[in-house]
């Protein structure tokens, strides 16, 4: 699996928790992973009209907005990046929501940053794993993976 990972990936983490978003930027362990942080939804949009993001994780509400229109900015690109949702909320209609449209997994704050980091791994492995795929095959088969990783979580 060593040979997919030929190009860095690149996390958004968006968080309006500074300390969260330098967790992530100055402690990510893995080399060939880029980290962008984002304040604010829209600062996120413009971060991925910029660069090529392959996993978004997101606080679920910054100051008072939930983070629908980006979870459904992310998921109706061809590209299906994977979404996780950091939050503090226990609102089972408001989860199911965020599921409803495509967000992978759920992460309560205060959150395990080791769990997150395995979380992280494991879609960005398959992500790796698809394009490589459909750089071999020509076959566009994106979400392969998702949904069995998803539900073991």
């Amino acid at each position: 699996m060593d040979l997919i990972k030929l190009k860095a990936q690149c996390v958004l983490v968006v968080d309006d928790d500074q300390d969260i978003l330098d967790l992530f930027f100055y402690t990510y362990p893995d080399s060939h992973v880029v980290i962008l942080t984002a304040k604010s939804f829209d600062e996120a949009l413009s971060l991925m009209s910029k660069h090529s993001v392959d996993l978004v994780i997101s606080e679920a509400k910054i100051d008072g907005i939930n983070c629908l229109k980006l979870l459904k900015e992310v998921t109706s690109s061809e590209s299906l990046i994977p979404f996780i949702i950091m939050t503090a909320i226990r609102d089972k209609s408001l989860i199911q929501d965020y599921l409803n449209e495509g967000a992978r997994c759920f992460h309560y704050k205060p959150f395990n940053y080791d769990e997150v980091l395995e979380t992280t791994r494991k879609y960005l492995e398959i992500k790796a794993h698809n394009e490589w795929r459909r750089g071999l095959t020509g076959e566009s088969n994106e979400n392969e993976g998702l949904e069995k990783l998803t539900g073991e979580l």
